[in-house]
């Protein structure tokens, strides 16, 4: 019988350490992962569910907030902000008879020039050119059904064209690239108390707390 219960306290406990391992409380705090010079990552777990997720990268560096799932007792995180969240946006100005597409790219402060301008149609480029110094871009109409603008340190903008129905001038305002870390479900991997293992820029790293 003695031994018996002995067993059974042993399943209890190992119970309790495997519940406590994977409980958000055992994994609050402060874990760093330590590049070469100027380079590093730092995330915090906190209690509520909630991590903040800190990097440097050299000159530069950026945070992402976001939240913590624990599904199929796996832990995986997911940022507040998904690829989607930052869009340009699209003004129509006042139409004028053309039978041409034109094209203005602009920011919060003034006119782009050279962004590339690129049509596509069924997946192909069939036009490409860059904005002149009026900020402006032309297409002819033929064989369009989509438009991407480029410009280094700005979210891409892409519209798709709809024959007849798209107005032919159209202003478009780029946002700038926050070089924000985006977390789709990654999964920690718990290692022990104080360390774990976490894929961050499209790699695992060890982080340390």
């Amino acid at each position: 019988m003695k031994i018996l219960i002995q067993i059974l306290l042993s399943f209890t406990i190992i119970g309790c350490s495997s519940t406590k391992k994977l409980s958000i409380e055992s994994l609050e705090g402060d874990y760093k992962w330590i590049g070469s010079y100027d380079v590093g990552e730092k995330i915090e777990f906190r209690s509520d569910s909630t991590f903040i997720f800190y990097w440097t990268q050299g000159l530069m560096n950026g945070v992402t907030k976001g939240r913590i799932e624990n599904i199929n007792s796996k832990f995986r995180l997911y940022s507040d902000l998904d690829r989607n969240t930052f869009k340009f946006e699209l003004e129509i100005p006042p139409q004028i008879e053309q039978d041409y597409y034109e094209i203005m790219v602009e920011d919060d402060w003034s006119i782009l020039i050279g962004a590339t301008c690129i049509a596509y149609s069924n997946g192909q480029i069939v036009q490409r050119q860059s904005t002149n110094e009026m900020g402006k871009c032309r297409f002819e109409p033929l064989r369009i059904d989509s438009i991407v603008i480029k410009y280094l340190g700005y979210q891409d903008a892409q519209l798709s064209v709809e024959r007849n129905e798209t107005p032919k001038s159209l202003i478009i305002k780029l946002k700038a690239d926050n070089h924000y870390h985006y977390f789709e479900g990654q999964s920690i991997r718990i290692i022990n108390k104080r360390t774990i293992e976490l894929e961050t820029f499209e790699r695992k790293k060890i982080f340390k707390r």
